[in-house]
């Protein structure tokens, strides 16, 4: 007894046990659906008159007529894509599951291979780069403000940029692009993994998320934080443990004009 008893106190003196912290964390998953909350869908607004204007206007049309991404909202669903969505634990940190504590990747691209931004909406974590691409045959520059800074560099055709160092904020980045002033596309870092940005149905999904209560934020670039300043703490929610949990479709309201 006294041997096994000595040959744990050695196994806890190396760490090889569990830290009991972690041992008692208990993961789950939730998604859901923002579904636009007005009662009229908005009408996207055909860009090629604007662009027929500008000097790259032939190349920017090659493959047909371009539309504004300030709205997308599906028709038939009302799902609204482009839209923000992550979890919120207040002033604390959120517990990030053992195997989410590494990022993924290093490197999250976007590029802008028809003047327009693709993505419109990218999300990332606090220390990875934003690689800013051109795969297009005319000149773009990438118009940055937020709180990682600003800046506005040209990237020649075939060529690309770096956004290193970014921190997380609340506070997102807007991209445009001088030459051509109808591209828009938002950034959010944040400080933890769990955080999407809704596909062309409105769909999110956040795996491996902290059992117990949080709060939901969701904003878009168009029109802020769901339910305006109220929205601004997000929406209380529960994680349970080892399930899936849909919180089916949540109203984006449009914002109230002014």
């Amino acid at each position: 007894m006294r041997r096994m008893l000595t040959l744990a106190g050695v196994a806890l003196a190396f760490g090889c046990f569990a830290d009991p912290i972690s041992a008692q964390e208990k993961w789950g998953t939730i998604k859901g659906r923002i579904v636009w909350g007005g009662k009229d869908l908005p009408e996207r607004v055909d860009l090629t008159p604007l662009i027929q204007k500008n000097p790259d206007g032939p190349y920017c049309l090659k493959d047909g007529k371009v539309y504004d991404e300030k709205w997308v909202v599906d028709p038939k669903n009302r799902g609204l894509q482009w839209t923000f969505v992550w979890l919120s634990n207040g002033k604390d940190a959120v517990p990030i599951h053992p195997k989410l504590k590494k990022l993924a990747k290093d490197v999250v691209e976007i590029d802008q291979p028809v003047c327009m931004y693709v993505p419109h909406g990218i999300a990332l974590r606090e220390g990875q780069t934003l690689l800013a691409k051109n795969n297009a045959r005319v000149s773009h520059n990438i118009l940055y403000i937020g709180p990682n800074g600003a800046g506005n560099p040209l990237i020649l055709p075939g060529k690309e940029f770096k956004l290193e160092g970014l921190k997380a904020s609340p506070a997102p980045t807007s991209m445009s692009c001088s030459i051509h002033p109808w591209m828009k596309a938002w950034v959010r870092v944040f400080d933890h993994p769990y955080y999407a940005v809704t596909d062309k149905d409105g769909n999110f999904e956040i795996k491996d998320a902290p059992a117990g209560k949080y709060n939901l934020v969701v904003w878009h670039g168009s029109g802020g934080y769901r339910f305006g300043a109220a929205g601004r703490a997000g929406q209380p929610i529960v994680i349970d443990a080892e399930k899936t949990k849909d919180l089916g479709d949540l109203r984006y309201p449009p914002p109230k004009t002014p």
